[in-house]
């Protein structure tokens, strides 16, 4: 069976139906057919589709997080501020040193929702 542009249309809706804030359901419907061609959203690895769900959230606040990690190994926050949506970590020039990092220190940097879902997330390496 082959995919419309209507059968994506009804299955981003379903996804945006389910989460909160409001899409651009045809900015999503766009990029997904300039992506991937007319396809199967659930053919679309889940993390990427998210992200590309998220770059299109027309209204609502998100949380950045940035985290370094500790000795131990885990991360810690070291700053959290909010924005308004869209904020897409794919397109943002993030510098470790403008951070604050010490050389050689993994940073992540993640966004969220407001149920506190993760919508993006970058690992770099402060030099």
């Amino acid at each position: 069976m082959t995919t419309t542009d209507r059968d994506i249309r009804d299955q981003v809706q379903r996804a945006v139906d389910a989460s909160e804030g409001t899409y651009d359901v045809d900015a999503i419907i766009r990029d997904i057919v300039q992506r991937y061609g007319l396809v199967d959203v659930d053919t679309i690895d889940h993390d990427e589709f998210r992200a590309l769900v998220a770059e299109h959230v027309i209204d609502g606040t998100i949380t950045i997080d940035t985290q370094v990690r500790n000795p131990s190994g885990s991360w810690e926050t070291i700053e959290t501020e909010t924005a308004k949506a869209p904020f897409g970590l794919a397109n943002a020039e993030i510098s470790a040193t403008d951070i604050g990092g010490e050389p050689g220190q993994p940073i992540r940097i993640e966004t969220r929702d407001s149920t506190g879902a993760v919508l993006d997330s970058i690992e770099i390496v402060s030099t």
